[in-house]
C-alpha cells in the first residue's frame, strides 16, 4: 500500500492548501487478494463518482480547518478523518445515518451457530 500526499494551492477553489491521497494495493503482494475486488469497473463513471464524493466530503468536513503544516502531520490525521466519516458523519444514502449506525440497525440474517 502506498500513500502519496501533496500540499500546495488548489486552483479550483483558490484555497491555499489541498491534500490528495492516492491509495493503491498491488494484488500480487496481498495474500488472497484478487485483481477484481471492485464492485464497479475501474475508471467507470460510477466508481469515479463514489471516489469523488468521498474525497469531497472528507475535504469539506475534515481537511478544511485541519493542521496541514507538514505531510507527516496530514498522514497522522487521515485515520481519524476516515473514522469520523464511517462512525459519525451522516450519509444521505443511508437515511442520514452513519455507516456504523446503519449496519447496527440491519437485521442479522443467515447466521448459524
Amino acid at each position: 500500500m502506498s500513500l502519496a500526499t501533496h500540499a500546495g494551492s488548489d486552483p479550483g477553489t483558490g484555497a491555499s492548501a489541498s491534500v490528495g491521497v492516492n491509495v493503491t494495493t498491488n494484488p500480487s503482494t496481498v495474500p488472497g487478494a484478487t485483481a477484481s475486488r471492485s464492485t464497479t469497473p475501474a475508471a467507470s463513471p460510477e466508481s469515479n463518482g463514489m471516489s469523488e464524493a468521498f474525497v469531497n466530503t472528507l475535504r469539506r468536513d475534515s481537511v478544511a480547518g485541519a493542521d496541514l503544516a507538514t505531510a507527516a502531520l496530514v498522514l497522522e490525521q487521515i485515520p481519524a478523518w476516515i473514522g469520523d466519516y464511517t462512525a459519525v458523519a451522516p450519509h444521505s444514502a443511508l437515511s442520514y445515518q452513519s455507516p456504523q449506525q446503519y449496519r447496527r440497525a440491519q437485521p442479522m440474517t443467515g447466521l448459524t451457530c
